[in-house]
């Protein structure tokens, strides 16, 4: 019988930390933000299928939504994106300093709008029991809020991290990746501010 001969490889040239698409975690996290975005547009589409039991929305003897808030709120959200667009920076520079800086900064701004989701609940003038659309409108904020939470709870991890150390190269695309999820965040919640707190007023 025939012996089989052993392959062998030289994997001494392998990157030891990779970037992008090339990690495992940019997989996982981009994942989780297909699932989670079938979740919202599943209580879009519930949105839509309650509005045609109305002939107005919010129905009649509903108040309408505040919409100065979430605006002011909505423009918080964008102006969070600096911070997160110089983290991914200085995170492939593997620049400890400055990724720790920044990762401060973003956890910081993910308790302040934290803050700005209860605003926005405040700014919907009805409660999630009131009728059809005050629940639907308060399931797609606390959707949408359930994932600041958790992206709260990630960055405020490696913040942690990278302020106690030790600090490996590894870590770096780790911290890269929060910021990925932290743009899917902010794009997610443009087009339920628009339907939740804009499109009432513009009857």
């Amino acid at each position: 019988m025939k012996k089989r001969e052993r392959v062998m490889v030289d994997v001494t040239e392998l990157p030891t930390i990779v970037f992008g698409h090339r990690g495992l975690l940019w997989w996982g996290t981009w994942s989780f933000a297909v699932v989670e975005s079938m979740t919202l547009l599943l209580s879009i589409a519930s949105f839509f299928y309650l509005r045609r039991n109305f002939q107005s929305y919010p129905p009649q003897g509903s108040p309408e939504p505040d919409w100065v808030r979430p605006t002011i709120g909505l423009a918080i959200f964008l102006l969070t994106l600096i911070p997160a667009y110089f983290l991914q920076h200085f995170a492939r520079k593997l620049d400890r300093q400055r990724t720790k800086h920044l990762l401060i900064v973003l956890s910081v701004c993910a308790l302040i709008l934290c803050g700005v989701r209860w605003a926005d609940f405040l700014a919907l003038r009805v409660l999630w029991m009131s009728s059809a659309y005050g629940s639907i409108t308060w399931v797609l904020l606390g959707f949408h809020g359930s994932l600041l939470v958790i992206e709260a709870i990630e960055v405020i991890g490696a913040c942690v991290l990278f302020v106690t150390g030790p600090v490996l190269p590894r870590h770096f695309p780790d911290a890269c990746d929060v910021t990925n999820y932290w743009y899917f965040l902010v794009a997610s919640w443009v087009p339920i501010y628009f339907l939740v707190f804009i499109a009432p007023h513009l009857h």
